[in-house]
């Protein structure tokens, strides 16, 4: 008998660990020594170190101190001791929130300097203060006296009332300008030498005055519509350019209906991947024109990084030249990332670090690009890659529209420590466990953590270099995953059953990994539905049939892999047809991933017959053809490229489920593909060997083939392939990794032990998709907020944070279970939370049901403190826990109300 859930204890516990011993559930925050070797900056906008300045005025008798008739009267020593006033106050609290490094904006878009230049006094700022008093001497003098450095913020692109007006860049033509190129004032062509030699001159005169570095800021184009001025043409036409072309292609990327000169006809609906597609298939005009504007940008940090470094700071050293750059490349929720980066804004990373820039700050701003906030430990990992030892990895985080609670997870992601949350590393088997039963525990296992990484429970990643060093041993395809500490010790506890052994680790390892960002996977609609389906949804993946109508209007973009399922090659090349097959090449092109298995591989190789020689996107050809039927049952294979992820956790041979699949060899398409594209010879990861000689483990060719003809034909032919279409990875099993057993009709001792070629499925989905690129997951050497006026309200203000810290199992009552599940309530802030009140519904299923409500008041939270509301449930059976809590206080700011909810479900059995 099924008794009901005990819930009345539960209520009454709660308030009584509350009330009675509050003290007893509050504890410290962790709290960490600044490594000073750990950048720590904000960037600063001037008005936001006027505000200081100001207050100082206004509490020394001067009301509203930078009205043109009240600042000029302010003695010189009243002025003097503000400005003392503001900076002291500023760095104190720079100092105590941790900061090492300010960069101040000085240079603005408008091309004015806010200090009164000797050099270019005509671009002093024409108001109170900035034009007769110089406010940042008295900052840059504190802040050294503070050990913390300054660096002067210079914006390159716009200069609005100078070079901004006298040579402007010009727009692309579009319909409302009858297709004719126009000038937008404000920002400055990148190609205008004497502009260069102002901006030299002003970070001369800065460093002159105190600063520690200079700070590159918008050291790039706005976007690839710009660069049509009549200076711009010409040059291009001089290096042999067809400009027309250039401007055709750019106009049809982002405008319809562009009228094709000397003709009545138009290009039609615009394509957003005209030009990205030329730019990849290596179009010499389209290349030549974006290597014009990559080189513009270079020499202009080239040659400004020279000049700086040639000088001294006040202190004797190098100054540092710094520079913000976009992270767009870095992006997986678009498609051709790399060509986004190089063509609108000519800002590549790697030229930066060779053109001797010290430190990259990319700017990360999750929320704005609409990723992820683990995105930010992705930028972090292909910017430690690109600077190696050469320059500084910064990463730069947004500190506005979001709670503390999340920029400090930023921070988090960006120096590789989680204080808040815990990180395990899972050693999975090297290869095949020898006993089948392990062996699906270990697919259950990656099942479970998939199910996680889904719902956003764990962040994981796969390494792909083995691990050594510390007491921690693991081999490539291990996973590294970040979580609550309660779901990772269930994880262990689960894990050890296995046999696999999952170890807790203070940081991210430095090695390289595959972020295991769940992928939203297309799988193509050919009308039946086979394993594969089946398969999936036990790994935990998620997926959407497509059909080759939705493929044909450009579905794919919202996908990051397709998967072309089991079933007829030529039946899913003719469903794709030369439409579909262009619109998957523009796909994969752009970064896309594609997964082909038996009839998959079929379709997208050198053409056999009329349809699929629509879908050739891989160098290969079939050797079992036109003989294709070679039979159904287990096959032996040997592993031939283990670097591979795909094949992680297979070291040598292994059986699998065969079933008249492709045996493939190489051929060289050439150009012969949707897009004209040439690729490169595949990789072979996976070879066959023989099939399996077992009376009954395998069918030849239902009768048709002896088992010698059937070996000459596989023997030592690759299986498994790997290759690149544009950025797209693409995989193509020729064997069934997701059967267990072959035809039983005919083979009917075709049965595999245990699932774990499984394990090849949720490698290679993993693996291709656009989200798996591989980063290193070393820490960046600092993290740069932007900016101070919104951090400082930050840690100002208190910010409530509702989350489960644990599940304790305790004494079990006869057949009943006795568990508390244990809610953590923080304050991330630096300011103490007042009035805090907490709400916690709890609704419990049984066989009748329970509903509860309870709230609870604290005067005081403190900040960086917590406090711990234990829940406990006692029941017997299959019992469902929902806790739905909601936190807040008076004090607390709007803005910091993100994470004030929780709602979580919890199943247990006695």
């Amino acid at each position: 008998m099924v008794k009901k859930p005990l819930v009345l204890a539960l209520v009454l516990l709660v308030v009584m660990s509350l009330v009675t011993v509050p003290s007893a559930t509050v504890a410290k925050a962790e709290q960490k020594k600044i490594d000073q070797k750990v950048v720590s900056g904000v960037w600063m906008w001037p008005s936001t170190y006027r505000a200081y300045y100001q207050e100082a005025l206004e509490e020394l008798g001067y009301s509203n101190p930078f009205d043109e008739k009240v600042y000029p009267n302010i003695p010189e020593d009243v002025k003097e001791k503000a400005l003392k006033t503001a900076a002291e106050r500023l760095v104190s609290e720079l100092k105590e929130a941790g900061i090492t490094d300010v960069f101040i904006e000085v240079k603005l878009t408008t091309g004015y300097v806010i200090y009164p230049s000797k050099v270019y006094p005509e671009r002093t700022y024409p108001a109170y203060p900035y034009n007769t008093t110089n406010i940042l001497k008295p900052l840059l003098e504190e802040a050294h006296r503070n050990g913390i450095r300054v660096h002067a913020w210079m914006i390159v692109h716009y200069d609005k009332y100078f070079f901004g007006k006298t040579d402007p860049i010009w727009h692309v033509g579009k319909a409302s300008k009858n297709w004719e190129a126009y000038p937008v004032p404000g920002r400055v062509r990148l190609s205008n030498k004497e502009y260069l030699k102002v901006l030299e001159n002003i970070a001369k005169e800065l460093i002159s005055m105190g600063f520690d570095g200079i700070h590159l800021d918008y050291i790039r184009y706005p976007h690839m519509v710009y660069s049509f001025s009549p200076g711009d043409v010409e040059r291009a036409e001089k290096a042999g350019i067809n400009v027309t072309k250039v401007t055709l292609a750019v106009e049809h990327t982002f405008y319809n209906d562009v009228p094709i000169p000397e003709t009545n006809k138009t290009m039609g609906p615009k394509d957003p991947y005209y030009i990205f597609k030329l730019y990849v298939k290596g179009d010499k005009d389209i290349v030549k024109w974006f290597e014009l504007r990559r080189k513009d940008v270079d020499s202009y940090v080239g040659n400004i990084t020279q000049v700086v470094h040639s000088l001294k700071t006040w202190d004797g050293e190098k100054p540092i030249v710094s520079a913000a750059l976009m992270p767009d490349w870095t992006r997986d929720n678009i498609l051709y990332p790399e060509e986004f980066q190089i063509m609108h804004y000519a800002q590549v990373w790697s030229d930066f670090v060779k053109l001797g820039v010290d430190w990259l700050i990319p700017m990360a701003y999750f929320k704005d690009y609409g990723e992820p906030i683990s995105w930010v430990g992705v930028v972090k990992g292909h910017l430690v890659g690109i600077t190696g030892t050469k320059s500084v990895s910064l990463v730069g985080v947004q500190s506005y529209g979001v709670p503390m609670e999340t920029v400090l997870e930023e921070k988090d992601f960006t120096l590789s420590e989680f204080p808040e949350k815990a990180i395990y590393l899972v050693a999975l088997p090297i290869d095949k466990p020898e006993d089948n039963e392990r062996a699906n525990k270990v697919i259950d296992l990656l099942a479970f953590i998939n199910k996680k990484l889904y719902a956003d429970e764990f962040t994981g990643y796969m390494i792909t270099e083995d691990l050594k060093g510390e007491g921690v041993t693991a081999p490539k395809g291990s996973l590294v995953l970040i979580g609550d500490r309660y779901e990772l010790e269930n994880l262990k506890k689960t894990a050890a059953r296995v046999g696999v052994k999952v170890v807790p680790l203070e940081r991210l390892p430095s090695v390289r990994a595959i972020p295991l960002i769940p992928p939203k996977i297309a799988l193509l609609d050919v009308g039946e539905k086979y394993t594969i389906n089946d398969v999936l949804k036990e790994l935990g993946f998620e997926y959407d049939l497509v059909t080759n109508g939705s493929i044909k209007e450009g579905v794919l973009s919202k996908y990051d892999l397709l998967i072309l399922p089991p079933g007829s090659g030529t039946w899913e090349a003719k469903l794709l047809g030369e439409e579909g097959a262009e619109k998957l090449a523009e796909f994969l092109a752009g970064g896309g991933g594609l997964i082909g298995v038996c009839a998959g591989g079929y379709a997208v190789i050198k053409g056999y017959n009329e349809p699929t020689s629509k879908v050739q996107l891989v160098d290969a050809e079939l050797k079992n053809w036109p003989q294709w039927w070679l039979g159904v049952g287990i096959v032996h294979v040997k592993v031939t490229n283990d670097s591979s992820p795909v094949v992680f956790g297979f070291r040598d041979g292994f059986d699998a489920i065969y079933w008249n699949g492709p045996v493939l060899k190489p051929f060289d398409l050439k150009n012969d593909t949707p897009l004209g594209i040439a690729v490169e010879p595949y990789v072979e990861l996976v070879r066959y060997v023989s099939p399996d000689s077992t009376l009954g483990a395998f069918s030849y060719g239902w009768g048709d083939f002896n088992r010698t003809f059937v070996e000459s034909v596989m023997r030592d032919s690759s299986a498994v392939i790997y290759s690149k279409y544009g950025h797209g990875k693409i995989v193509l099993f020729g064997f069934h990794p997701e059967l267990t057993t072959g035809d039983l009709r005919y083979a009917p001792k075709s049965i595999l032990g245990s699932k774990y070629n499984y394990r090849l499925w949720f490698n290679a989905i993993y693996f291709v998709s656009r989200k798996g690129r591989e980063i290193s997951l070393e820490p960046a050497k600092g993290v740069v907020y932007f900016r101070w006026g919104t951090l400082k309200t930050r840690l100002e203000s208190p910010d409530l944070a509702l989350a489960v810290s644990g599940i304790r199992n305790l004494h079990s009552l006869g057949s009943a279970r006795t568990r508390v599940i244990f809610l953590k309530v923080k304050n991330y802030g630096n300011t103490d939370a007042v009035g805090v009140s907490v709400t916690v519904n709890v609704k419990v299923r049984g066989v009748r049901g329970y509903k509860g409500t309870l709230t609870f008041h604290l005067r005081t939270l403190k900040k960086k403190q917590s406090v711990l509301i234990p829940v406990l449930v006692i029941s017997t059976g299959k019992t469902e826990v929902t806790i739905d809590a909601k936190v807040s206080a008076k004090n607390e700011p709007t803005l910091n109300w993100a994470n004030n909810e929780l709602h979580k479900t919890f199943e247990f059995l006695s």
